[in-house]
């Protein structure tokens, strides 16, 4: 069902934002559940199962904390179906994430202003400024 839009019509470009709290590897819903980031969301994208988009950049931006790490690792797996897929973020696996209740997240706020100051940049010097403004990231390029 998921994949169905795709093959109706072509996109040049899939960008995915998750903004909620979150563990290790998860994310959790409005109705409290946790959503294992990598296996109920990157995975639905992987060409395996949404074959309409193989080979498209697929972006994910994850404001979420991943404050305490999982009793086994559920994170990305090695296979070619991830080469065009990017994840992004807001902290680094046993962290928080920090959210201003009034202002927001600082790592939404910085990625938005780099993004629009910036569009002739390669995403990755985006993100490496959105790093450096925030220093709430580690860079794993």
């Amino acid at each position: 069902m998921f994949c169905k839009q795709f093959e109706k019509k072509a996109v040049d470009a899939c960008i995915v934002v998750l903004m909620s709290h979150g563990k290790c590897n998860t994310i959790t819903t409005t109705d409290e559940k946790d959503v294992n980031i990598w296996k109920q969301v990157i995975d639905k994208f992987h060409h395996v199962n949404c074959g309409a988009l193989k080979g498209i950049p697929k972006i994910f931006i994850i404001q979420a904390c991943q404050d305490i790490f999982p009793e086994h690792k559920d994170g990305p797996k090695e296979d070619d179906g991830y080469k065009d897929m990017l994840v992004c973020m807001s902290t680094c696996p046993g962290n928080v994430a920090y959210r201003n209740p009034k202002t927001g997240s600082k790592y939404i706020s910085k990625l938005l202003e780099v993004f629009e100051k910036n569009p002739s940049l390669e995403i990755r010097e985006m993100l490496e400024k959105v790093s450096s403004l925030t220093n709430l990231l580690r860079s794993y390029f």
